[in-house]
């Protein structure tokens, strides 16, 4: 078992193995946990440089990252029902499934685009952003994240105390990471769940679906929630864990 990645496990049932977002870290998952955990074997963790993890390798990319969970996995005989992951977890949840498929029995992908900034201008202007003044540049990004200033003011801190060099280590892969051409060959349901940060609008679902390269997923696998921002199992983790449930229970046959 790797020394840097340590699997947070509660609750017994079929495996549930959630990956947060960059800036945040596994206790995003609390309240969807508690909800979750006596029906469900729910597994959590702090990535690189997030929450209890300090360790900053030389080396962090999703490709890594999900090179080393699809380790842990394999070595403890864990298929999780489901992989869910948030943001740049979802990548990473991606990056597992592309690299070992059929590792889990479906994904749910929160509010995760697989494709960034186009032009390589535009992305050394957010990394130098970022090493010049991180903190004004966290505030900048998570202030379109949600409405709930106390939830803004939380978000901001988890995200100003991650290791910075693990952040921008992460920003970087995510930044020249796009994976919109291969999700297609994903064999396992893929699930969305659409906050209204990422689609604001019911007008604009189908521009962005496809824009990331999930056209071909069927419209009942899209789960959109317009009353809650980025963060939707903290904004609404009674609702959220309602739609996972859903998720959960159907056959992926159906």
């Amino acid at each position: 078992m790797t020394e840097k990645l340590e699997f947070i496990r509660q609750g017994e049932g079929p495996t549930l193995l959630f990956i947060h977002g960059l800036g945040s870290d596994r206790h995003c998952w609390d309240d969807a946990v508690e909800l979750l955990k006596k029906d469900y074997h729910c597994v959590s963790l702090d990535l690189y440089g997030h929450g209890m993890n300090s360790s900053v390798p030389d080396t962090i990319s999703l490709e890594k990252t999900a090179e080393e969970l699809i380790d842990m996995l394999q070595q403890v005989k864990w298929k999780p029902s489901a992989i869910i992951g948030h943001s740049l977890g979802g990548m990473i949840a991606l990056k597992m499934e592309l690299m070992h498929p059929d590792l889990t029995e479906r994904l749910v992908l929160m509010d995760t685009p697989t494709r960034q900034i186009r032009f390589w201008f535009l992305k050394r202007m957010v990394m130098n952003t970022l090493k010049k003044n991180f903190d004004k540049a966290i505030e900048r990004q998570y202030a379109h994240m949600t409405g709930d200033m106390d939830l803004y003011h939380q978000l901001v801190a988890t995200a100003k105390q991650t290791e910075r060099e693990a952040y921008l280590k992460y920003m970087k892969s995510l930044l020249h990471t796009e994976l919109h051409k291969e999700v297609k060959d994903i064999q396992v349901p893929i699930h969305l769940v659409l906050s209204r940060s990422l689609v604001p609008t019911e007008t604009i679902k189908e521009k962005i679906v496809k824009k990331y390269g999930y056209g071909h997923i069927p419209e009942k696998n899209i789960h959109r929630s317009i009353k809650a921002g980025h963060f939707v199992m903290l904004e609404q983790p009674e609702a959220f864990v309602g739609t996972l449930r859903r998720i959960l229970e159907r056959s992926n046959d159906e």
